[in-house]
Formats: C-alpha cells, sequence, structure tokens
C-alpha cells in the first residue's frame, strides 16, 4: 500500500536507467566551443521523439544540440565545466534525480531552464498547495487520516466521484475513478514504492479544458500564440509563483476563473513550432 509521505517519490528511485551518451562522447564534445543546447531524458520515460523535434529545432537555429540521458548527465556533468559560450540545459524528464543534479550545473556556470522550480523540489501536491496558498483556484483533495481509509465503508460513502488517483510524480500516471470499489482496486493495483494523492473532479459545466504551452511571458496554443491578455497574464504569472520559466499547464476556462489541475515542468511543446523555437532561442540570447 502506498503511504501519504508526498515528497518520498523524490528521495527514491526503482528506475534502472541507462545511458544515452558515453563518458567518451561528452568529453569529446567538452572540447568544441560552441553555443550548445542540452535536451536532457530519461530511458523510463516515453519523450524520446518529443525530444529529437526539439534538438532538430535547435540545430535548424544554427545550435549544436544533443539528447543525453539523465544518468550519464549525473555521473559526468563535472566534465562539462567551464567550456562552452553558452551552455542551455533542458529537463525533458521528471526523474527524481534532477533536484541533486541542478546545483552542479548552476556551480559550473551553465544556464539550467526552470532552476529556480528544481530548487523547490516540489511534488505534484505541493504544486497544488502552493497555487491555492496564493489564491489559485485548484481542484481539492481528499485528505483521509490514512491510506487505508480511502478504503473504508464510512469514509467513501461521504465521497463524491468520480476522483482521480494521481502520483505525487510529475508524468507518472493518473487513475480516474467513478465508484468506491474502484477505488480500492486502484489503490491495491499501484506499487508499494509509489506515492500517490486523491483529487475531486472539476465542475467543468460551462467550461472549457484548456492546454498553454508557456516560454517566459509568452503564452502558446495548438493554433499559436494566445492573444487573450487575461489568459495570457494567467497563464504566465502562474509560473512565476512556481519558479518555472518554460512549461505547459491545463485548466478549466470559462467566465469563472480558471481552474488549474495539471502543471508540467518538462513540457515537449509538441503542438506549438513556436513554443519550442522561443525554448531554443534561449541559448542565442
Amino acid at each position: 500500500m502506498a503511504t501519504q509521505t508526498f515528497d518520498a517519490a523524490f528521495r527514491t528511485s526503482g528506475t534502472q536507467e541507462q545511458l544515452l551518451v558515453s563518458k567518451d562522447v561528452i568529453q569529446s564534445e567538452s572540447r568544441c566551443k560552441a553555443r550548445r543546447f542540452f535536451v536532457i531524458t530519461s530511458v523510463a520515460e516515453p519523450f524520446q521523439n518529443a525530444a529529437t523535434l526539439l534538438s532538430t529545432d535547435a540545430r535548424n537555429l544554427g545550435l549544436q544540440s544533443t539528447i543525453i540521458d539523465v544518468t550519464a548527465l549525473r555521473e559526468h556533468h563535472l566534465l562539462l565545466g567551464g567550456r562552452f559560450e553558452t551552455t542551455l540545459f533542458y529537463f525533458l524528464t521528471n526523474s527524481p534525480e534532477i533536484p541533486s543534479i541542478v546545483p552542479g550545473l548552476l556551480l559550473n556556470g551553465h544556464t539550467v531552464i526552470n532552476a529556480q522550480f528544481y530548487g523547490l523540489a516540489l511534488s505534484k501536491p505541493r504544486v497544488q498547495c502552493l497555487l491555492r496558498a496564493r489564491g489559485w483556484r485548484v481542484p481539492d483533495m481528499i485528505y483521509p487520516a490514512s491510506a487505508s481509509q480511502l478504503t473504508h465503508p464510512d469514509f467513501t460513502q461521504r465521497l463524491s466521484f468520480p476522483l482521480f488517483v494521481k502520483s505525487v510524480r510529475h508524468f507518472h500516471f493518473t487513475h480516474e475513478v467513478r465508484t468506491a470499489q474502484a477505488l480500492a482496486d486502484t489503490i491495491e493495483s499501484i506499487s508499494v514504492a509509489d506515492e500517490f494523492y486523491v483529487e475531486a473532479a472539476v465542475n467543468s459545466k460551462d467550461t472549457e479544458l484548456r492546454r498553454f504551452y508557456v516560454v517566459g511571458d509568452a503564452v502558446h496554443d495548438s493554433a499559436g500564440i494566445v492573444r487573450d491578455s487575461a489568459l495570457c497574464h494567467y497563464a504566465s504569472s502562474l509560473g512565476r509563483v512556481l519558479g518555472l520559466d518554460v512549461y505547459s499547464l491545463e485548466a478549466f476556462v470559462g467566465s469563472a476563473p480558471p481552474v488549474c489541475i495539471d502543471v508540467n515542468p518538462a513540457s515537449a511543446l509538441y503542438v506549438s513550432a513556436q513554443a519550442r523555437a522561443r525554448l531554443c532561442e534561449r541559448a542565442l540570447a
């Protein structure tokens, strides 16, 4: 049974990640003075195609871009110290190792996108709690006295379904459950090593679920640059609260203030070529 310590997933990882870039490759490339854009991925997550697309966009802008596995970066990042005119790192992974890697990169003078966010080491529920404390609308969370209470009839009969069982780790798992039995079955199926929390559904009547891709103050969606000034302010200021500079978010948007249901600090910006271009341009600044 999973426990309720929200940040345990950041302290341990059961994934055995493999190297995509070897020590020799990093050493040979570090001898070249050039503007570089490193896209950091993990073989444990399905972001390889997105990383290739982002790296290709960077090369089209004249950058030297390389995709590196997070394990290779962790083991050899000191080899990269002080040898590039400009080195920009973007973590296209939600690996729990990131908060322990970023300080070393910064110490060596590199630029890390979303470094402030990684310094906070915020789990998903802590992101939601921080936003709520700052006045942002987010879904309600269910707070049982213990994980076992989530399967007890006296507790579950007071719940309103559907509910969402979510990993505390960004982009790990989300399960929608519509009955008390489905909730019990879902909790039983979750690995003992995986921390989770339970979130209430949002009343989505007269709203539209929107996804925004944010790079600095520029806000994009699948159609291009967002022109609605209120939505742009909403999306960009949310990131500043969390220490994010490049990210995506999902929110129910209607006549009332939006309700944010997810923030992704490792967005592939997959459907927005303009957002990807703005990200790559950071290495040219």
